[in-house]
């Protein structure tokens, strides 16, 4: 191989060496972009889940509220009515 053919090569090989190192950047913005996209997705997904969890919270709340008052409703309700039924 002459010097001359080997110069050439050399130079393809650093001219595809330089365009690797550039291929090497575009990527690692790419990753950084989808690692910067990835982490709101789970920053959305947790307050979501802490939303949720408050809400089944007050759901049980609201249900033990009604299953207590209604305990105490019904039979008051058929009290009334008895009184109603025996005034009249």
């Amino acid at each position: 191989m002459t010097s001359k053919e080997m110069k050439i090569i050399t130079q393809d090989i650093e001219k595809d060496t330089e365009l690797l190192r550039q291929s090497m950047e575009i990527i690692n913005e790419i990753v950084k972009e989808q690692g910067e996209s990835l982490d709101l997705i789970e920053d959305e997904i947790n307050h979501s889940y802490q939303h949720i969890n408050s809400s089944v919270i007050e759901l049980d709340a609201s249900y033990t509220s009604y299953t207590s008052y209604s305990t105490y409703l019904y039979p008051t309700i058929s009290f009334i009515a008895t009184i109603i039924y025996f005034l009249l």
